[in-house]
């Protein structure tokens, strides 16, 4: 027994642990998202200055998505960052039936219905972001790659800056682990 636990659950967790930074060694350009507070600036000054990943102003350069939330409201936002390109064609070029008397009215009906959803739809607050963790997301698999939790003690830029430092030091500790292991 006492080598199950000396032996064994670390090397376990340790599988574990790289196993979940699997594809971080590969991710080069990072977008960061807007996070409450302006985190998303701290974040994104202190990964350039630590030379972690590039962080590009254009989605469509990132491997990886930096943000604050996960969830039905960050999916919305992944798939206006990054289209379905079959989607979009589709989109743009009406197809035969819709000159159809009966298929316009059901396109007319799920424009309707989709308008509908979208002026119920709860919007987001800033009070409700800035809860203190963080999700790397690769971009084509929509993975969670990595997480951290570091809420700042204080929403003051000195603080805001000291917790994004914190952050950055732990990612790249991450991902040099990460290389050392493969």
């Amino acid at each position: 027994m006492r080598f199950v636990k000396a032996f064994l659950i670390p090397a376990i967790l340790s599988a574990a642990l790289a196993q979940t930074h699997a594809d971080l060694a590969q991710v080069q350009t990072v977008y960061v998202l807007p996070m409450g507070s302006g985190m998303d600036q701290f974040l994104a000054n202190r990964l350039i200055k630590a030379g972690v990943f590039r962080v590009v102003a254009d989605p469509q350069l990132a491997d990886a998505v930096l943000t604050e939330h996960l969830g039905e409201r960050f999916e919305e936002r992944l798939k206006e960052l990054y289209p379905n390109e079959d989607q979009e064609k589709a989109a743009a070029k009406p197809s035969e039936d819709a000159k159809d008397e009966e298929t316009r009215a059901e396109q007319l009906e799920r424009e309707r219905i989709k308008e509908l959803k979208e002026m119920f739809r709860p919007k987001s607050s800033s009070w409700n972001r800035g809860k203190g963790t963080y999700f790397l997301v690769d971009r084509r698999s929509k993975h969670v790659i990595w997480s951290v939790y570091q809420r700042p003690k204080d929403m003051r830029a000195s603080e805001l800056d000291k917790a994004a430092e914190r952050i950055v030091k732990q990612l790249k500790r991450d991902k040099e682990e990460n290389r050392k292991g493969r």
